[in-house]
């Protein structure tokens, strides 16, 4: 009885870590900025924002920096082919260079005419947003 509820764990630990296509949180970026990245880093990176509301820094009209109160990378996103992910996806490029980069998607939803590829990191998720086989926007959340 033993062995078979053993079997039964092992088996399940198998199945179930083979239904997630999880990258490694360290490639989850876009422009070198990932959450808790401090907004320090990002200037030295991409220089000072064109504007700010509240929270909300913004770099041209295409690319947005939500920070928190410690002043460090909630959320950014980004329409910008200046900011690349990690593995050097930007938006315009076909939707197939998901799939060849990152594999599955660990989920896939409709919404507003768009098609939202996700891929979830430890904490973190990558979001690119498709629209008629073209990547239209590129967002990572914390």
């Amino acid at each position: 009885m033993k062995k078979i509820v053993w079997l039964t764990c092992v088996l399940c630990l198998c199945v179930f870590s083979t239904c997630f296509a999880r990258i490694a949180s360290t490639r989850i970026n876009v422009g070198g900025v990932h959450p808790g990245t401090y907004m320090d880093e990002v200037v030295s990176l991409h220089g000072l924002p064109t504007g700010r509301n509240r929270n909300i820094y913004y770099y041209g009209e295409s690319t947005s920096i939500i920070v928190r109160r410690d002043n460090t990378v909630l959320e950014i996103a980004t329409m910008s082919r200046k900011f690349p992910t990690l593995d050097g996806v930007v938006s315009g490029m076909n939707e197939s260079v998901l799939n060849d980069v990152y594999g599955t998607a660990d989920q896939v939803e409709q919404k507003d005419g768009m098609t939202i590829y996700r891929y979830f990191g430890n904490h973190i998720c990558m979001e690119f947003w498709v629209s008629s086989g073209s990547i239209h926007y590129i967002k990572v959340r914390g």
